[in-house]
C-alpha cells in the first residue's frame, strides 16, 4: 500500500519553508488557532488539484470558510476571536508556493510526488496555479525545491523546477493544466493497478471525511460511498427486445394497412354505384328540360305572326298622315308670306326690339343699384361691433349712412336711393376713418399674437413641471434638469436631494426647507462617477447655461456620516439614502432647533419652527420657499401648480378669444367693406341712367298699343295661327302611330330573340342528353326506369312546360344527391389514400398526379390488399416469436445472472465490514450493517434470489410463468416483463425503473446496527433512528464507521489470501478528530480505521495528546508565537508507547 511519508511545504500560511516527515498514523496536535488546519488543507489542495468543488479548508470551523488559496500563499492571518490578529502581522507582497505530498509503496519501496504550484499577489484577488504535477518513482524532499543563496532559501522558478523534473524523469513526468486530468491521473497512480478509482468517488468520499458531513440518510450513504456502481451491460438484451417491439411494431403496422385499405376497397365501390345512379338521374332532367323547351315554341310562334300583321298595318297609317302634314305646311308658309309683306309686321318687329334692348339696360341698372345698396348694408353689422371698434369717429361717421338707407324691401329697387349724393358724401368721408381703422386693429391683432404665444410657452412649461411632480419627481429649475440631461447624455445618473429626502416632523418643514433652500436640489451621483460629474459640469456648464445649479461631493460621505445630533435640525431628515442623509447632516446638524427668542440668542446657530435663524451673531427670518421634500411636498406642489395652470389656461383662452374677435372683426367686416368701397359705383349716374331708361319703356308701350288697333293686320295674324294649329295635331297624330310601330317592332324582335334562345337551349340541352348517354358507366335501361318512375306521380302527370321543368327539377335534385355522395366517397378515399401513403410510403404507390384516376386508384388498393394479407401478416408474426425466445434468452444468460453475482459480492462485503467491527466496541456497543430487501422491488428480489444456473439452460419462455397461476413468482415476472417491454419500446413512461432493475444497490434498504453485544442482541437499535437526536459521541462514532468504510470502498481496498489489506493510497485525513469520543471509542476507532488498511491522519487539540499518542505513530506539533508557526514532529517509539500504554486502562489493538 502506498503511505504518505512526507509533506513539503514552501510559502504557506505563515510556513516559509517546511518539511514533515511521516510514519504509519499521524496526529496533528495543537491549541486552537496554531495553524493545523492548514496542514491538512495543504494535503487536500494537492489531491484535489486545487479544485475548489473539491477543497474545503478550515473544515472543522462547521461551515465554508472564508479562507483561500490566496491567503495561504500570501500567509494572511484571520482569526475571528481575534480581529485585530490579521492586522498585526503582515502578509507577504507576492509569493510562489509549492505544495507536495511523497507517498512510498510499503512493499516495493517506490515512492511518488505529487504536487501543487501556485503564485499570488497582494494586489490581485486570485491566485494563479501554475500547474500540477504528478512525478512516479520520484522521492522529492526540501531542497529540490528551493535554491539556496547568501540570503537564504528562495523557491525556484516554476519553468526551472519544471525542466529539472522533466530532465530527472522524461516523458514519466505528468504535468496538467486542466484539473480534470489531473484528478483522473492522480487517481490511476494512487490506485494499486488492479481496479482504478473513479475520480468523483474518490472526492466525494475524501470531502465527507474531512468536513464530518452528517449522514442524513443511511441507505444513499452506502450506496453512494460504500458499494461500487456494478453495472450490468444488458445491450444484448436491449437489441432483443427492440427487435422484438420493432416486430411487434412492424406487425402492427400491417394489420392497420390491411384495415385501412379494405376501408378504401368499400369507399371506392360505394363511389361507383352512386355515380351510375347519379347519370340516370342526370339523364331524366335533360329528357325533362327538352320536352319543356317544345312545350314553350309554338305560342312564341303565334304571338310572332301578330305582332308582324299589326306592325304592317300601323306602317301604312303613319304614311298617310305624312301626306296630310306636308299639305297643311304648304298653306302655313303662304299665309305667313302674306302677313311679312304688310307695314304692320316691320313696325312690330322694330318695337319689339327696342323693348327688349331698353328692359335689358334697366335690368343692368338696377341690379347694380342694388348691389351698392346690399353693400351698404355691412354698416348695420359693423355698428353692431361699436364697442370692439374703439374708434367714435368711425363710429360716427358710420352712423349717417343707416337714415339713408331704407328697409322696406318691396320699394328699393324702384326709389332708391332718393338723395345719391348725400350717399356718395357720405362715403366719402368715411373711407379715410375706415383705412385708419384697419391699420390700428391690424397693431392690435399683432400685439395679441405675440401675448398668446408667450402665454402658451408658460403653459407648457408648467404642464412640463406638473409631469414631472406626476412621475414622482420634484419641480427642479431649469438649470438643474439641464444639469441632469447633461449627467445623463454620458451614462452619469443623477438624481436631486429632494427625491431622496423627507420630512420626520410636518412641524418643522417651514424651517428644513427654508434654511437648505437650493441645496434641496443638489445632485446625488456615485461616489465612482462624482469626480467625472464635476469635471463635465465644469467643461460644458458654460456653454449650456449651467449656473448656480451644485452636485454633491459624495466621496465625503465616510466623514459626513453618523447619527444626527439630538435635537438638531438635521435630525428632522429622513431618507434610506445614504449619501443623502450624510450631505443633511454636513449642512443642518449643527443647526439647533429651538422654541423661544431666549433660546434663539442663547445658541450660536439655532432656529425655530416658524424660520427664524440665528447665525454669524445676528437674528433674521427666513425666506419661505415652496416645499419640495419628501412625497407630501410634491403632492402639495402639484395641487398648487394644477391650479395655477387651470386658471393660466382660462386667461389663455380669453387671449384668444379676443384675438379671434379682432381678427373676425379686421379681415371678416373691416376689410371686405372697405374693398368694397374702394369699387363702388357713383349712384348719381345710375339713378339718372335708370329713370331715362324708365322713360323710353313708357314710349315703347304706348306705339305698340296703338299698333294693336289695325283690323287687316289682325284677320292675317290669326290666319297664320289656324295653319300652325292644324300643322301641329298631324305632327301629333303621326308621333302617336310612330311610337306605336315602335313598340310593336320591339315586340317582334323580342319574340324573334326569344324563340331562338329557346331553339338555342333546345338544341343544347339535346346535346346534354346525348353526352349523358355516352359517359361511360350509363345504364339505359335504369334511366328510363327513373324517368316512368316520376311520370307515375301525380304532380308530373301533365305535358305543359311547368310539369316538365317540375319533372327536371325533382330528377337534378335526385341526380345532384347521388353525385354529392359519390364525391363524398370519393374524397374520403382520397384522403385515406393520401393518410396511407403518408403513414406507410408504399414505394410501388401511384404518381402524385393519378390522384383522380378513380379506376386505377381502385385497382391499385385491391391489389395492395391482396398483398399485404397474403405475404407480410404471415412473416411478421413468426419473427415476433422468435424475437421473443432470443430476448428471453438473453434476459436469463446477461441480466438475471449478473445481477446475483451483484448481490453475493454485496453481501460478502457487508459480512466483511461487520467482521471488522464486531471487536470495535463504542460507547460500549458494537455495531454492524444491515440491510432489508426494498418493499417495491421485494418480489423481483425474491424471484432473482431463487434463480438458479441450471433454469439458464431451459430454452422454454422465460415469461411463461406469469401466465401460471400456481407459479410462486408469477407477479413479478409479469412485473418485470412490462417493465421490460415498456423500457424496449422507449415509449418514456418507465419512470426509471429500466435503470433500478440493473442497480443491485437498489434492491436493499440499508442501516447500521447498534446493540449490546456482538452478535447483534441486546437492546439493538437503529442508527436511522438515532439520528437526529443522542450525544454528539453518539453521532461521531457511526460517522467513522461509515466514513471509514465509504474511504475503503472509494480507495478499492481488499484483503490478500492472508487476509491483509492491500490496495494503493489509503489516506484518511479528518480535522478535530475524535473531539466528542471518550479513550475507549477514540481507540475503537482508530483500531477499525486500520483494520480497514486506512492510513489515518487526524488533527486535534493539545488536550487530546494524551488520548491519541499511544495509538498513532508519528505526532505533528503546531504552535505558533507571534506571526509565526512552529512545527515539531516526534516519531513514537515502542518504548514510549509502552510507557503510555501503562497508564491507560484501554488497550492499544494491534495491527
Amino acid at each position: 500500500m502506498k503511505r504518505l511519508v512526507r509533506l513539503l511545504l514552501i510559502n504557506w500560511y505563515r510556513l516559509e519553508q517546511a518539511s514533515i516527515e511521516l510514519q504509519g498514523h499521524t496526529a496533528v496536535i495543537g491549541p486552537n488557532a496554531s495553524g493545523k488546519s492548514s496542514l491538512l488543507d495543504a494535503i487536500q489542495a494537492v489531491l484535489v488539484g486545487g479544485d475548489k468543488r473539491w477543497w474545503n479548508p478550515n473544515a472543522s470551523a462547521g461551515e465554508k470558510s472564508t479562507r483561500s488559496l490566496r491567503d495561504y500563499c500570501l500567509g494572511v492571518v484571520r482569526d475571528p476571536s481575534n480581529p485585530d490578529l490579521s492586522l498585526e502581522f503582515r502578509p507577504r507582497e507576492q509569493a510562489l508556493s509549492y505544495l507536495t505530498l511523497v507517498f512510498r509503496d510499503d512493499v516495493s519501496g517506490e515512492a511518488i510526488s505529487l504536487g501543487l504550484a501556485l503564485h499570488a499577489r497582494l494586489e490581485e484577488a486570485q491566485e494563479v496555479i501554475d500547474g500540477r504535477f504528478i512525478a512516479p518513482g520520484l522521492d522529492l524532499v526540501l531542497s529540490d525545491l528551493v535554491d539556496r543563496g547568501p540570503l537564504g532559501a528562495v523557491p525556484k522558478p516554476w519553468k526551472r523546477l519544471r525542466e529539472e523534473l522533466r530532465q530527472r524523469l522524461g516523458e514519466r513526468l505528468q504535468v496538467h493544466a486542466q484539473v480534470s486530468e489531473y484528478q483522473r491521473n492522480l487517481c490511476f497512480q494512487l490506485a494499486d493497478g488492479r481496479r482504478p478509482w473513479d475520480p468523483p468517488h474518490f472526492l466525494r468520499a475524501f470531502r465527507n471525511a474531512i468536513t464530518f458531513a452528517p449522514i442524513r440518510n443511511v441507505s444513499d450513504f452506502v450506496r453512494t460511498h460504500i458499494l461500487e456502481e456494478r453495472p450490468i451491460q444488458v445491450r444484448s438484451l436491449q437489441q432483443a427486445l427492440h427487435h422484438y417491439r420493432d416486430i411487434q411494431t412492424r406487425t402492427r403496422e400491417a394489420r392497420q394497412r390491411e384495415e385501412a385499405l379494405v376501408a378504401l376497397d368499400q369507399g371506392y365501390r360505394r363511389a361507383d354505384q352512386a355515380e351510375r345512379l347519379g347519370l340516370a338521374w342526370r339523364w331524366v332532367e335533360q329528357e325533362a328540360a327538352f320536352n319543356a323547351r317544345e312545350a314553350e315554341l309554338e305560342p312564341q310562334r303565334q304571338a310572332l305572326e301578330r305582332v308582324t300583321s299589326d306592325l304592317g298595318r300601323l306602317q301604312r297609317h303613319i304614311e298617310d298622315l305624312d301626306r296630310q302634314w306636308h299639305a297643311a305646311d304648304v298653306a302655313l308658309t303662304e299665309a305667313n308670306r302674306r302677313l311679312a309683306a304688310t307695314h304692320g309686321e316691320q313696325r312690330r318687329e322694330r318695337l319689339q326690339a327696342e323693348q327688349e334692348a331698353a328692359g335689358k339696360t334697366l335690368n343692368e341698372v338696377n341690379q347694380a343699384i342694388d348691389q351698392a345698396r346690399l353693400a351698404l348694408g355691412a354698416v348695420h353689422r359693423l355698428l353692431d361691433q361699436a364697442g370692439h371698434l374703439d374708434d367714435p369717429a368711425l363710429v360716427q361717421a358710420l352712423q349717417t349712412l343707416p337714415p339713408l338707407l331704407r328697409r322696406d324691401e318691396g320699394l328699393l329697387t324702384a326709389i332708391w336711393p332718393q338723395d345719391p349724393a348725400a350717399v356718395m358724401a357720405a362715403l366719402d368721408r368715411l373711407a379715410p376713418r375706415l383705412a385708419a381703422a384697419l391699420a390700428r386693429l391690424g397693431e392690435r391683432y399683432d400685439q395679441l399674437v405675440v401675448e398668446e404665444r408667450e402665454m402658451d410657452l408658460a403653459l407648457q412649461a408648467l404642464r412640463a413641471r406638473i409631469d414631472r411632480l406626476e412621475r414622482g419627481e420634484s419641480d427642479l429649475r431649469p438649470a438643474t434638469l439641464r444639469l441632469i440631461a447633461l449627467l445623463g447624455e454620458h451614462g452619469i445618473p443623477a438624481v436631486p436631494l429632494c427625491d431622496r429626502v423627507d420630512v420626520a416632523d410636518e412641524a418643522w418643514r417651514e424651517a428644513l426647507e427654508a434654511f437648505l433652500g437650493g441645496h434641496r436640489e443638489a445632485l446625488l451621483v456615485d461616489p465612482d462617477q462624482v469626480r467625472e460629474a464635476i469635471g463635465l459640469y465644469r467643461r460644458e456648464g458654460r456653454r449650456r447655461d449651467i449656473h448656480g445649479s451644485r452636485v454633491i461631493n459624495t466621496l465625503g460621505t465616510a466623514a459626513w456620516s453618523g447619527p444626527a445630533t439630538p435635537g438638531s435640525l438635521a435630525a428632522m431628515a429622513v431618507s434610506a439614502d445614504p449619501h443623502a442623509l450624510a450631505y443633511i447632516r454636513r449642512c443642518a446638524d449643527r443647526v439647533q432647533r429651538v422654541d423661544s427668542e431666549d433660546e434663539l440668542l442663547g445658541q450660536e446657530r439655532a432656529i425655530t419652527a416658524d424660520g427664524m435663524l440665528s447665525a454669524g451673531g445676528a437674528v433674521s427670518r427666513l425666506t419661505p420657499v415652496e416645499p419640495m421634500l419628501g412625497r407630501e411636498a410634491r403632492r402639495l406642489r402639484l395641487q398648487v401648480l394644477k391650479d395655477q395652470f387651470a386658471q393660466e389656461g382660462e386667461a389663455h383662452y380669453r387671449k384668444q378669444q379676443d384675438k379671434r374677435a379682432v381678427q373676425d372683426l379686421r379681415e371678416g367686416q373691416l376689410m371686405p367693406f372697405h374693398d368694397r368701397l374702394g369699387a363702388f359705383p357713383d349712384l348719381v349716374t345710375l339713378v339718372a341712367r335708370r329713370e331715362q331708361t324708365q322713360g323710353d319703356l313708357a314710349r315703347l308701350a304706348a306705339e305698340a298699343q296703338a299698333l294693336l288697333s289695325d283690323d287687316a293686320y289682325q284677320g292675317l295674324v290669326a290666319e297664320v295661327e289656324r295653319h300652325k294649329a292644324a300643322r301641329e295635331d298631324l305632327a301629333s297624330a303621326r308621333n302617336q302611330a310612330t311610337r306605336e310601330a315602335t313598340d310593336r317592332e320591339l315586340r317582334r324582335q323580342a319574340l324573334e330573340s326569344s324563340l331562338a334562345s329557346l331553339e338555342e337551349a333546345s338544341q343544347a340541352v339535346a346535346e346534354r342528353r346525348r353526352v349523358i348517354r355516352q359517359t361511360p358507366g350509363f345504364d339505359a335501361p335504369l334511366a328510363a326506369e327513373r324517368l316512368e318512375e316520376l311520370q307515375a306521380q301525380a304532380v308530373f302527370a301533365a305535358e305543359d312546360p311547368d310539369a316538365w321543368r317540375a319533372l327536371g327539377s325533382e330528377a337534378g335534385r335526385r341526380a345532384g344527391a347521388q353525385e354529392k355522395s359519390a364525391a363524398n366517397h370519393r374524397q374520403r378515399a382520397r384522403e385515406d389514400l393520401a393518410n396511407y401513403w403518408a403513414a406507410w410510403s408504399p414505394g410501388h404507390s401511384p404518381a402524385l398526379g393519378a390522384v383522380d384516376d378513380h379506376a386505377g386508384l381502385a385497382t391499385w388498393v385491391a391489389r395492395e390488399l391482396t398483398q399485404v394479407r397474403e405475404t407480410q401478416l404471415a412473416r411478421y408474426v413468426t419473427e415476433a416469436d422468435n424475437a421473443l425466445r432470443e430476448a428471453e434468452f438473453a434476459f436469463r444468460a446477461d441480466f438475471v445472472g449478473k445481477l446475483q453475482e451483484n448481490l453475493q459480492t454485496l453481501e460478502e462485503s457487508r459480512r466483511e465490514l461487520n467482521r471488522s467491527l464486531r471487536s470495535r466496541p463504542f460507547h460500549g456497543q458494537y455495531y454492524s450493517f444491515v440491510k432489508q430487501p426494498a418493499p417495491d422491488l421485494r418480489d423481483i428480489l425474491d424471484w432473482v434470489l431463487a434463480w438458479s444456473p441450471e433454469q439458464g439452460g431451459d430454452v422454454g419462455g422465460l415469461f411463461d410463468a406469469a401466465s401460471d397461476p400456481n407459479h410462486p413468482h408469477r407477479a413479478a415476472i409479469a412485473r418485470v416483463r412490462d417493465l421490460l417491454m415498456e423500457a424496449a419500446g422507449g415509449e418514456g413512461r418507465t419512470g426509471g425503473w429500466d435503470e433500478r432493475l440493473a442497480d443491485y444497490r437498489q434492491y436493499y434498504h440499508f442501516d447500521v446496527r447498534m446493540s449490546d453485544d456482538k452478535e447483534g442482541g441486546g437492546n439493538p437499535e437503529l442508527l436511522s433512528r438515532r439520528l437526529g437526536k443522542g450525544s454528539g459521541g453518539e453521532h461521531q462514532s457511526p460517522f467513522y464507521v461509515a466514513i471509514g468504510a465509504a474511504l475503503a470502498a472509494a480507495y478499492r481496498i481488499e484483503r490478500d489470501q492472508d487476509g491483509r489489506p492491500r490496495g494503493g493510497m489509503a489516506l484518511a485525513v479528518f480535522d478535530e478528530a475524535f473531539s466528542k469520543l471518550d479513550l475507549q471509542n477514540t481507540v475503537s476507532a482508530l483500531g477499525f480505521l486500520d483494520e480497514l488498511g486506512l492510513q489515518v491522519l487526524l488533527a486535534a487539540p493539545d488536550e487530546k495528546y494524551g488520548q491519541i499518542a499511544e495509538h498513532v505513530d508519528t505526532i505533528v506539533n503546531v504552535y505558533r508565537d507571534g506571526g509565526s508557526v512552529h512545527i515539531d514532529t516526534e516519531q513514537i517509539k515502542a518504548a514510549a508507547r509502552q510507557a503510555l500504554a501503562a497508564d491507560n486502562p484501554v488497550p492499544r489493538p494491534d495491527r
